[in-house]
């Protein structure tokens, strides 16, 4: 089983928030971007290091609004967690830098990406997205109730 700490960015511009998309043996699933933490590499700095690398956007990190933890055992979907992936991601309200930036985003992606997406109220309940949270999370309005930490098994 691997064991991956990574760190995702919400970047919500223009009443949207921006997603990148994945091909997942032949269906689409959207992911905030992000990814894993290299040695030495806080969690601020990775964000910021894994938005530019997958959008070609420079953000500046804020507040962390989520850690969440997952175990898999096995997945058919993604190679490398074959024999299973135990992942803490820590997710951050992320601001553009430039908002001249945008016109260029998304020309670098990693393997299995195969897009970016900015995504608005209407259109996110009708895609599979990542991390599973109520529509009104990813646009700031997070509830009381909902847990700062989650934590799944598969």
């Amino acid at each position: 089983m691997k064991y991956r700490i990574t760190s995702r960015g919400i970047l919500q511009h223009n009443n949207q928030i921006l997603f990148v998309c994945y091909d997942m043996g032949g269906k689409q699933l959207y992911a905030l971007p992000g990814g894993q933490q290299i040695m030495g590499e806080t969690l601020a700095e990775c964000v910021k290091r894994e938005f530019q690398e997958e959008t070609g956007l420079e953000v500046e990190v804020g507040n962390l609004v989520l850690v969440n933890e997952f175990i898999q055992e096995s997945s058919d979907f993604v190679e490398d967690w074959k024999e299973g992936i135990h992942q803490v991601e820590h997710i951050f309200e992320v601001t553009l830098v430039s908002e001249e930036a945008i016109e260029g985003a998304g020309t670098n992606f990693d393997p299995g990406m195969i897009g970016i997406q900015w995504m608005d109220r209407e259109t996110l309940p009708s895609v599979q997205f990542y991390p599973e949270r109520e529509v009104a999370w990813f646009f700031g309005e997070k509830n009381g109730s909902e847990a700062f930490y989650r934590s799944k098994r598969y």
